[in-house]
Parts: structure tokens; sequence; C-alpha cells
């Protein structure tokens, strides 16, 4: 990072930058480019970030949203972009999406709740459900653990049950029931950048879905269903992109009723009690 700081003084300096968010490059000094380009060379990096969105990972992306957030400027150009499609909403994080949300900017505030809002069909499947997050105290805790091995174990671990894959979701008290439920049926509303998921479609036509468990100049390595990872050589790659949805299917409700939701909440948030 050093190398950076110094470049930030050369007249050469943008050219130096565009240079670093090559593939090629290490991730770390990648992101460290990406941030320092936006202050510094913003219309190139918003171009950039517009032709390379699906292949930016997860480390580049914070790097970006955060650059972005230091000016009331860029971080309108940001949530436009998401407003008018060019970019996925999943670029943002959650908890950049609620940096924005309470900004102290009110036009940026209001556009910020307005880029994130849940869609239409999502608020009305809420609002069927959400007496699911309601009583919890007196639903079946056995029949929850039951749903939670069947539709939730491939990619959540909670005490021996599952694999650790997803977020560690084994330490529900700081959530409520209707955080719960939100997350269970909007899935794709807000990723952790952490646990966004990327898909690989290999030259020998393979397509392949998981978790970014690491990246180098030479290789990919995803996490996929199930805790098993796999590497893959950057040469092997013929796209390598960020999927516009979470890992976590959609659509729980057509598998679960409303009664069997709350069992579901009621095993997560009291399993250990």
């Amino acid at each position: 990072m050093d190398a950076i700081e110094w470049c930030r003084n050369q007249s050469s300096f943008p050219e130096q930058m565009r240079e670093l968010v090559d593939k090629s490059v290490e991730p770390t000094v990648r992101a460290a480019a990406y941030r320092a380009l936006m202050q510094r060379d913003a219309e190139w990096t918003k171009h950039q970030v517009f032709e390379h969105a699906d292949s930016i990972s997860p480390t580049d992306r914070v790097a970006i949203v955060t650059a972005v957030r230091g000016s009331v400027e860029t971080a309108t150009w940001l949530l436009n972009a998401i407003g008018d499609g060019k970019l996925p909403r999943t670029f943002v994080d959650p908890s950049s999406m609620d940096w924005f949300r309470r900004h102290s900017d009110a036009n940026l505030a209001k556009l910020g709740r307005e880029t994130f809002a849940p869609a239409g069909d999502v608020l009305k499947v809420m609002r069927e459900y959400e007496s699911a997050a309601k009583q919890i105290e007196t639903a079946d805790v056995a029949a929850g653990k039951a749903l939670f091995a069947q539709h939730c174990a491939n990619c959540h671990r909670i005490d021996d049950v599952g694999h650790v894959v997803g977020p560690d979701i084994s330490d529900s008290r700081t959530k409520t029931p209707e955080s719960l439920l939100a997350a269970i049926l909007d899935p794709s509303s807000a990723i952790d950048a952490s646990y966004a998921s990327f898909s690989i479609l290999t030259v020998d036509g393979e397509a392949v879905s998981g978790l970014l468990a690491g990246e180098t100049s030479d290789a990919v390595t995803l996490t996929l269903p199930g805790g098993t990872t796999r590497r893959f050589e950057r040469e092997e790659i013929e796209i390598f992109r960020a999927s516009t949805v979470s890992l976590m299917p959609e659509g729980m409700q057509r598998v679960m009723n409303v009664d069997q939701m709350r069992n579901l909440i009621s095993y997560l948030k009291r399993w250990r009690y």
C-alpha cells in the first residue's frame, strides 16, 4: 500500500493505478487501486465498474463502495446506476445500504430508501407471512429443526446440523424474528460482500456457482453448497462473474406454510435455550 500512497503525488498516478486493477494483480492491491482511482480518476473508474461489474470481486466492491461514500456526488451516481439497472443492487453490502438510507443529506437518504426498497411482490409475501414472526415461544422447535435440516443445512450450520457455507446464523440472539423472516423470504435483498455468489464457466463448458473462498492472480477458489471447495486456475476460466442473486434459494414460501415458517424461526431463535 505504501507504493500506492507514493504514487498519489506523481503526475502519472492515474495510468499507474489503472494497471493495478488488472486481474493479474493480487486482490488486496487491486482493491486499494480501485479506492484510489475513484478519488482521483472517477470518470474512468465509473466506466471500468460498468464494463466489469459482473466480475468485480467482493473485496473490490467494498473498496469501490467505500470510496463512493466519500462524497454525495459519487454516492448519488452509484444509487442512480443501481436504479437504472446498470449495476445490481447486490453490488452494495447491507451495512452500506443502511448508510445510504440514513445519510444526513435528505435527498441522498431518500434515494437510498427508494433504491433498496423491497420489490412489490416481496412485500406481498412478507405481509402474508408476517404472523410467522409472532408468538414463536409457542411454536414447535423440534419441527423447526427438522425443517432446518431439510431446507437450510446444505449451506448453514447450527449445533451439529449442517455445513458452514453461508453466513453463521447459529447466534441469532442479535436478530429479531422479523429480520430472520425477511432474510428467508428475500435472501437477495441484502447480500453481505463476504457471501456474494459467483459463477464460473470453464473453457470446457462446465458451469459452477458458489461463494468466493479465495482469489489470487493465478486462481479462484469457490465454496460450493455442501461445504466443499474447488480451485480453478485462471487459464481454465472462460467467464467469472458475480451473481445478482443470493446462493440461498428464493421462494421458501412455496415449500413452507406460515406455521412451518414460525417453527423454523422459533428453532433459529431458541435452539440453544
